[in-house]
């Protein structure tokens, strides 16, 4: 939760970047268009569109487990359950939207830290940028 001027929100964002020079290259990115052109090829490429929804709800599930039971009961209490439940990277509630290049290579770097199958989008944009 974040704390506003209008009492507690929904913040979704679970990982962030920190390398300036890649937060910056994943920004000329986004300004060169890139992610319409991801966009178009999730609706294009049934087994890249089922990747990015398959994404999009892990990282729904983990933020919400990592809630914990009183952090759930919460979010309950407050109205934000499917908010911080539901909504996928970048706080997406189309699970295979493609809001922000940045919180999808966050992600992508932190599934490959884990040792987890990496985030398709954030794969893609990190290898477009990464020497």
């Amino acid at each position: 939760m974040k704390q506003t001027a209008h009492g507690p929100r929904p913040f979704p964002t679970l990982y962030w970047l920190r390398d300036p020079a890649l937060i910056h290259a994943l920004s000329d990115l986004e300004r060169r268009g890139t992610i319409a052109e991801l966009v178009a090829r999730v609706q294009s490429d049934q087994a890249f569109r089922d990747a990015v929804r398959g994404d999009h709800a892990r990282y729904a599930a983990e933020r919400w487990s990592l809630l914990g039971e009183g952090g759930r009961a919460e979010a309950e209490r407050l109205g934000f359950a499917a908010a911080l439940r539901d909504r996928g990277v970048g706080g997406a509630a189309c699970h295979t939207a493609v809001k922000c290049l940045h919180a999808h290579a966050a992600h992508a770097l932190a599934d490959r830290a884990a040792g987890r199958t990496e985030n398709v989008i954030g794969a893609e944009a990190i290898g477009r940028v990464a020497p």
